[in-house]
């Protein structure tokens, strides 16, 4: 049975719950025990060299690929609340080139508070304040996995030399898997000296993330302070390997983190705001647990997590569904400006779906759906829904035209005839969630 990442994540913080121990001479024990309250000063630096793999024109093709990224926050723990952590991040930015194209990312200002959940699937992170965008989901998402740390550690006493399996839960999160294939990470208590253990963590992990399999090798050292029983900093190297997923290409990279941390004992003011904040009983309000899109071709959204964005440019948006890593659908989202000749509702709408009928590649068979869908006052929602082929592959084919504050905005979703099912009204809800707004 495969492990999710936030089944793993809770079960590496749930871990360090440890009872007491204690070390014979001559050995150390190498075991961070994590309480309610608990609170650290993270600061990561990250450096990526690599390659992204592509096709271009049907050829295999190679892109010189550069990143880094820096974030520093405070973490409270609660290992057995709900959330299981609060964050506030000092800072959180990362930049990356791509054949010299280069992309910012940095956590917007009234974003900074972050509440970490268990929850079945992976870590879910979220803030208090508002939903996430995709970028900042990933700012605070996909950094080294700090909650982790207390299982990468054996939770008993050790001799310099000896060694010990790093367990699966802590391997998955720290290599950021949704779920793990195989796990051959080895901890190993290398030296100790004036107080300090030094600790190299070597190996080979495989996984899958975002439907995407991957291949890494690990080389990492980490600095154990004995009489606080705490991990202060850890120097992290992988040689990353990744296949092409749906929402993602392949990549080959070697990424190479460096993380001091220490305990604090005065609560800063913002860790005491966020407190303030958390949810009665624990539960996560539904919006708080979806992302935003706002578009500079003036419109905006929120829409489940399982929606990926995959192509977003000044003409397109285009986002995949995924379904436990399996691609299920597309979503493509393009402005739509009626020609001078359509002047009125029906006229446009007559256009539109001359259009969708010209769309290259597609060949319409049967019609399933065709007309307006409630879409709220001062708006207008068509749809047009039809099995057929797409460059040849059978497909169901939905076309949808929304219209409101003299704007139009078409969207096209495809999946596979056999994923029809796993869709169901997602696509319609996708559409029926967008918001006209002055073009930025």
């Amino acid at each position: 049975m495969r492990m999710t990442r936030r089944e793993a994540i809770g079960t590496a913080l749930t871990f360090s719950l440890i009872g007491n121990l204690s070390a014979a001479d001559g050995e150390v024990l190498l075991a961070e025990a994590a309480s309610a309250g608990d609170l650290m000063s993270n600061e990561l630096q990250l450096a990526l060299v690599g390659r992204l793999k592509i096709d271009r024109d049907g050829k295999p093709d190679q892109l010189p690929l550069e990143a880094k990224a820096k974030h520093l926050f405070w973490e409270r723990l609660d290992p057995a609340g709900k959330p299981i952590a609060v964050r506030h991040y000092r800072e959180a930015t990362s930049e990356s080139a791509v054949s010299g194209d280069r992309n910012k990312k940095q956590l917007a200002g009234d974003r900074r508070g972050i509440f970490v959940y268990r929850d079945a699937g992976g870590p879910l992170h979220v803030s208090p304040d508002g939903p996430l965008t995709r970028e900042e989901l990933e700012l605070v998402s996909e950094h080294f996995e700090t909650l982790a740390i207390p299982g990468l550690l054996p939770a008993k006493a050790v001799k310099a030399g000896d060694t010990w399996a790093i367990a699966n839960d802590a391997a998955q999160s720290v290599c950021h898997f949704d779920g793990l294939v195989k796990n051959e990470l080895v901890g190993k208590l290398a030296e100790v000296k004036e107080g300090i253990a030094t600790i190299a963590i070597d190996g080979k992990a495989e996984g899958i993330e975002h439907g995407a399999a991957v291949k890494l090798a690990v080389a990492a050292k980490m600095t154990f302070d004995i009489s606080k029983s705490f991990v202060t900093r850890i120097e992290w190297v992988q040689i990353d390997d990744r296949e092409q997923g749906p929402v993602s290409p392949a990549m080959d990279a070697k990424v190479s983190i460096v993380l001091t941390r220490s305990r604090e004992t005065a609560l800063p003011k913002e860790i005491e705001a966020l407190l303030s904040k958390r949810p009665a009983e624990g539960k996560v309000p539904e919006l708080l647990a979806q992302l935003r899109h706002v578009d500079p071709n003036g419109y905006e959204f929120v829409y489940p997590r399982d929606w990926h964005v995959v192509v977003k440019n000044d003409k397109h948006l285009v986002l995949r569904l995924l379904n436990r890593g399996e691609y299920v659908a597309q979503a493509t989202f393009a402005a739509w400006k009626p020609g001078a000749a359509a002047t009125d509702t029906k006229a446009i709408l007559a256009e539109f779906v001359e259009a969708t009928r010209k769309q290259p590649g597609w060949e319409p068979e049967k019609v399933l759906e065709n007309g307006t869908l409630p879409a709220g006052e001062g708006r207008e929602l068509y749809r047009i829904s039809a099995s057929g082929k797409q460059d040849g592959v059978e497909v169901v084919q939905s076309f949808h035209l929304l219209g409101g504050n003299g704007k139009h905005l078409a969207v096209a979703t495809v999946c596979n005839a056999n994923a029809v099912e796993k869709v169901g009204a997602r696509d319609v809800a996708l559409v029926s969630a967008i918001e006209f707004t002055a073009k930025k």
